[in-house]
């Protein structure tokens, strides 16, 4: 709780010093989603993509939030903005496949998910356990156990080889 207090001055700090800079906002607000103040995210976003009409990270946060809000329309609308400006945005893919996923529309949350991480994967050369996971958890509830166990495993080498680098990270080894 008291990090999260001093994160968010710093990001309003960083703000002050530089108020043209979008991914502060982006950042400020996944913070203030992790605190639960999903709220005050949206506010925040909505208030910010007038500024920054062409940042999509912005909107792409903006429909995570509305997404945990439970507000499914206008997460899409913001999801699919994202996606218009760059159709290249892996978040927003994932986004709309966390959206489908929580939704029970599993064979489009599948779709979604899997082309988020292949850009991805083309992008960075891999991608977050955390996006394997939830998809092979698609695959599970879409009866692919040879596709979930995949994902399954590629998330278990992941943290394995992550645990090899940075033995002393709690946060790893809580998820082996």
């Amino acid at each position: 709780q008291g990090n999260a207090n001093l994160a968010i001055k710093a990001y309003e700090k960083a703000y002050e010093i530089n108020p043209n800079e979008g991914q502060i906002y982006s950042r400020l607000s996944k913070l203030l989603m992790e605190k639960g103040n999903i709220h005050e995210a949206i506010s925040l976003l909505k208030e910010v993509v007038q500024k920054f009409p062409d940042d999509l990270w912005l909107y792409s946060r903006l429909g995570q939030a509305y997404r945990r809000a439970g507000e499914f329309e206008k997460s899409e609308q913001a999801y699919r903005k994202a996606l218009a400006i760059d159709g290249t945005m892996w978040h927003a893919l994932y986004g709309l496949g966390r959206l489908a996923m929580v939704q029970r529309q599993f064979s489009e949350a599948e779709e979604f998910m899997q082309e988020g991480i292949d850009i991805h994967r083309m992008q960075e050369g891999t991608f977050p356990s955390w996006m394997g996971l939830n998809l092979a958890l698609v695959q599970h509830c879409l009866g692919k156990v040879e596709d979930r166990d995949k994902y399954g495993k590629r998330r278990y080498e992941i943290h394995k080889e992550q645990l090899k680098r940075t033995t002393k990270n709690p946060k790893i080894h809580a998820n082996m």
